[in-house]
């Protein structure tokens, strides 16, 4: 390399400077910074000094600008490395101001954001460092070095950051009720983003940060309550991934697409099933067994899908026995599905009817019975809101008419019982007020529950090989070979709802015999009592 660092050239480059910043202190400080930057170039090929030079010159300059306009001071002013220890990459202080170093350093992991700000910004030697940290200093020289990498790389990749934060996955979430604190310490937007990043191979901190575009320091306890309540567990290598099924929402809708195609003669063969046995479900005491058997289907038709979704759980527990654990050892369960932000599909539509139900139990303490559940099969349409038509302030009363029709009424309890029957809960009969729905003691619905279990085991074993044969094909390439059990007693067991295909046969097809209600608003129909004393 040719070079003559002069006073000629120091004189035309304090011109050049001067004349791009104007003021003569700065263009004494740029000069300096770029004569200096010359001067480290001794010894390296440079085919043409003058030309590097005065472009180097120039990016200095731009460089003045850029912080000028940020009101961000260079990385050179900032950055003081002593002799001997640990340096950035040169290129990277040279060319970046600290606004950007900043941005990149705040999606560090707690351990080595915590060595660059020691090192960097409180001036920390080394020393002191793995003083403070009661750490050997090769392991702060180490993290010192893997955060500069990651830090360089975050520059070199700048335009992959936040890719999640600005266009997120959307996500939807199922699970059981034994969710520590249940939804509320999941169901946010940043957790649902970390499942979503996280549910296909180990993501270390950083990883997460740039993917979600948001810095650890933001998300590090929640990371850590993740991890301890089994949501995330972590690798030995310091990496984060699910410890739950995390599917492509296009794969389950497509998987549910197919389920019901299976389902397609379901309603019909449960609805024989129950008409040749209609006389045993009779025979069970409780308030209600002689009602139409149009109405008293909605009630059998619950106790069907809970009994067809028992017998094949117990079915598909045998045919997977000593190949997965019998349980994840969490005491509770959760799936995810996911689109991602340049997803776009249609789900299918299927021609097998379903119903929406929503299945809301509530319970209750009234002066005669230990407790009342009030069970509502549909909290959702063509019904109208009916899960709080039982209260605390209007169940007793409810019950003790069903004690006593021919009840006495104070003027209070007068007006609570006209809403009954308004609501279609209570009819007026034989100068009492009865009850219009099923009413069961809990034994005998139970008796009629294992009934309903003897009677479709042959139904059951049917359907559940068809989904293992189907799901095998639909689901299964998508389950990390680790969340095998996740899939057999969660995932796959999710087809086995039969409720709406059981509903969806009874209120679209006129030979089903299902009861239909005149005025879906107010009706009990789909609602049932059991209690006990």
């Amino acid at each position: 390399m040719d070079m003559k660092l002069d006073g000629e050239l120091l004189e035309s480059t304090y011109r050049f400077c001067l004349k791009h910043v104007s003021d003569p202190n700065d263009a004494e400080d740029l000069t300096q910074e770029i004569l200096l930057e010359a001067l480290a170039t001794r010894g390296k090929k440079i085919d043409s000094f003058y030309a590097w030079f005065w472009q180097m010159a120039r990016n200095k300059i731009s460089a003045f600008y850029r912080m000028k306009k940020n009101g961000a001071l260079l990385i050179d002013e900032f950055v003081d490395i002593s002799s001997g220890e640990p340096e950035l990459d040169s290129e990277l202080l040279k060319s970046e101001e600290i606004s950007e170093l900043n941005y990149h350093i705040s999606r560090l992991s707690h351990l080595h954001r915590n060595v660059i700000i020691m090192y960097y910004l409180q001036k920390m030697s080394v020393e002191e460092i793995a003083r403070q940290l009661d750490v050997p200093e090769g392991t702060v020289k180490r993290r010192l070095f893997d955060a500069r990498k990651d830090i360089k790389k975050g520059f070199e990749e700048m335009n992959n950051y936040g890719r999640s934060s600005y266009a997120p996955a959307q996500v939807g979430m199922w699970g059981g009720y034994g969710i520590p604190d249940y939804w509320n310490n999941i169901s946010d937007q940043m957790t649902k983003q970390i499942f979503v990043c996280c549910r296909a191979e180990g993501k270390t901190i950083k990883e997460i940060a740039d993917e979600i575009g948001c810095a650890p320091v933001y998300f590090e306890e929640k990371l850590q309550y993740l991890v301890d309540n089994k949501f995330l567990k972590e690798t030995t290598n310091g990496k984060y991934i699910t410890d739950f099924c995390v599917l492509p929402a296009e794969v389950w809708n497509n998987n549910g697409y197919e389920v019901a195609k299976i389902y397609k003669d379901l309603g019909r063969e449960v609805t024989e099933l129950i008409k040749e046995n209609e006389r045993k479900f009779r025979e069970f005491e409780f308030y209600g067994n002689d009602m139409p058997f149009g109405e008293l289907l909605w009630y059998l038709y619950f106790v069907f899908s809970d009994a067809l979704q028992i017998k094949m759980n117990e079915k598909n527990s045998h045919r997977w026995k000593d190949k997965v654990p019998a349980d994840n050892g969490k005491g509770y369960r959760l799936c995810c599905s996911y689109i991602l932000p340049d997803e776009n599909y249609e789900p299918k539509e299927t021609e097998t009817p379903k119903a929406g139900w929503s299945n809301l139990h509530k319970t209750f303490s009234t002066t005669n019975y230990k407790w009342v559940m009030y069970g509502n099969i549909f909290e959702c349409k063509p019904f109208g809101e009916r899960d709080n038509v039982f209260g605390e302030g209007n169940i007793d009363l409810f019950m003790r008419l069903f004690d006593d029709p021919k009840l006495e009424l104070t003027e209070t309890e007068k007006y609570k019982a006209a809403e009954f029957i308004k609501r279609g809960y209570l009819k007026e009969k034989d100068g009492g007020l009865y009850p219009t729905m099923p009413i069961v003691p809990w034994g005998i619905n139970r008796g009629i529950t294992n009934l309903a279990i003897e009677l479709c085991d042959g139904i059951a074993e049917k359907y559940v090989d068809k989904i293992n044969e189907l799901s095998e094909h639909t689901l299964l390439p998508y389950i990390r070979k680790d969340l095998l059990e996740e899939y057999v007693n969660w995932v796959l067991p999710g087809n086995f709802f039969t409720i709406q295909y059981l509903y969806g046969y009874g209120m679209s097809d006129n030979t089903s015999d299902l009861a239909i209600p005149e005025d879906y608003d107010n009706t009990a129909l789909a609602t049932y009592l059991t209690y006990n004393q």
